[in-house]
C-alpha cells in the first residue's frame, strides 16, 4: 500500500506540472481590459467610403464589413494606403459579411485612414466592426486571437505568481479527490484510477490548447480565473461520478472471487462490501420517496448543474438542461396535485 501512496503523489505532481505548463501558455491576466472592439453603422452616399479610425494600440486587427449587396458586386478595403487581404466571406440572403486582415505593419497607434471602394455601386449603409481578436466564448473569458495581437502581451511576473498558485491549486485538487475516494470506501489503486481518469480530459484540453496556441497561426487567450474555475468544476464532477461508478460497479464482486483473493482490500477495488453509511442513508431515503418527490429532487439536482454551467458561461447547455429540469418539476407537481384532488374526493365521499 505505501508504494500506491507514493505513486499517487508522483502522479499528482505530474498532472499538476502539465496543467501548470498549459496555464503559462494560455493565461492572459486582465484579458477583458485588453480586448479592443470598435463598431459603428455608417451611411454610404458614394462608391468611396472614407473614415479616420482611431486605433488604441498598434497590432494585428480584423476588420469586419457587413452590408446589403443587392446592387454591389464587391469592395476593396484599403488602410493607410495598403490594400487589405480578404480572409473570410459569408453571404446569407442579400447580406454579405467579409473579414479583412490588418497586419501590425499597416496599423498605426492613433488615427488611421480607412477607405472602402465599392463597385459598381455602393450599398445604402455598412456595419463596420474592428477588433483585435477573431472570436470569443464563455462570456469573453476565452478569446481566439491573431498571432501578433496585443492581447498576447502579458506581464511575466504576474503570470509566474498565478502559475505557482495554479500548481498548488491543481495539486490540492488531486489531494482532495484522493480524500473523496477514501470517503467512498475505495482502495488506493481504485482512487488512483479514478484520479487519472478524472484529470485526463481537463489536462489534455489544456495541454492541446496551450501547445496549439504556441505553434499555430492563431492563439487562445484565457482569463486565469476561468482556468481555475473550469478545472475545479470539471474535476469535481468527473471525480464524484467516477467514484460512484467504481463503488457501485465493483462492490458486488461475487463471493467466490473474493474468497479466492482473500479479502476485498486485496481485490484492489473497494475496502468494504457495504456502502458507506452516509451514502446508504441517502439512497434509502430517496428510495422511500414517492415518484413525484423523486421528480422534484431530480429538478433540484439539475438546477445545481445549471448553476455550475452558468459559472462556466455555458449558457446554451444550461438553458437546455433547465428545460429538462422544469419538465421534471412540472411532472412532479402535477402528480402531487392529481393525488391531492383524488384524496380530497375520497374524503368527501367518505363523509357523505
Amino acid at each position: 500500500m505505501p508504494r500506491f501512496k507514493l505513486l499517487n503523489i508522483i502522479l499528482g505532481l505530474f498532472f499538476s506540472f502539465l496543467l501548470t505548463t498549459s496555464f503559462f501558455l494560455l493565461a492572459i491576466p486582465d484579458l477583458n481590459q485588453k480586448i479592443i472592439e470598435i463598431k459603428q453603422m455608417y451611411s454610404v452616399n458614394s462608391s468611396f467610403f472614407t473614415k479616420m479610425i482611431n486605433f488604441p494600440q498598434a497590432g494585428d486587427y480584423v476588420i469586419k464589413v457587413k452590408y446589403n449587396f443587392a446592387n454591389t458586386d464587391g469592395e476593396v478595403v484599403v488602410l493607410n494606403g495598403d490594400k487589405l487581404e480578404l480572409r473570410i466571406n459569408k453571404e446569407k440572403g442579400i447580406i454579405r459579411t467579409r473579414y479583412y486582415y490588418a497586419p501590425r505593419e499597416v496599423v498605426k497607434e492613433g488615427k488611421n485612414f480607412l477607405r472602402i471602394n465599392f463597385y459598381p455601386s455602393n450599398p445604402p449603409d455598412i456595419d463596420l466592426r474592428i477588433r483585435n481578436y477573431l472570436t470569443s466564448a464563455a462570456g469573453g473569458n476565452v478569446v481566439l486571437t491573431l498571432k501578433n495581437s496585443v492581447i498576447r502581451k502579458k506581464d511575466f511576473s504576474s503570470v509566474v505568481i498565478s502559475g505557482i498558485i495554479f500548481f498548488i491549486f491543481s495539486l490540492g485538487l488531486w489531494v482532495f479527490t484522493t480524500y473523496l475516494g477514501n470517503i467512498f470506501n475505495l482502495s488506493m489503486p481504485a482512487v488512483i484510477y479514478s484520479n487519472v481518469i478524472a484529470f485526463s480530459p481537463a489536462m489534455l484540453l489544456y495541454l492541446i490548447s496551450g501547445v496549439g496556441s504556441a505553434i499555430g497561426p492563431f492563439s487562445l487567450a484565457v482569463s486565469p480565473v476561468y482556468l481555475f474555475i473550469f478545472l475545479f468544476i470539471t474535476i469535481l464532477i468527473f471525480s464524484i461520478g467516477l467514484d460512484l461508478l467504481f463503488l457501485f460497479l465493483f462492490r458486488k464482486i461475487n463471493s467466490e472471487a473474493i474468497s479466492k483473493q482473500g479479502s476485498l482490500d486485496k481485490a484492489g477495488i473497494v475496502k468494504s462490501y457495504e456502502l458507506p453509511f452516509w451514502l446508504e442513508k441517502i439512497l434509502n431515503w430517496i428510495k422511500s420517496r414517492e415518484f413525484s418527490d423523486k421528480c422534484i429532487l431530480f429538478f433540484m439536482f439539475l438546477l445545481i448543474m445549471c448553476a455550475f454551467l452558468l459559472i462556466l458561461h455555458l449558457e446554451p447547455v444550461a438553458e437546455q438542461l433547465a428545460n429538462v429540469a422544469y419538465l421534471a418539476l412540472v411532472l412532479g407537481v402535477t402528480i402531487k396535485f392529481v393525488r391531492f384532488i383524488k384524496e380530497e374526493r375520497r374524503k368527501s365521499n367518505e363523509k357523505s
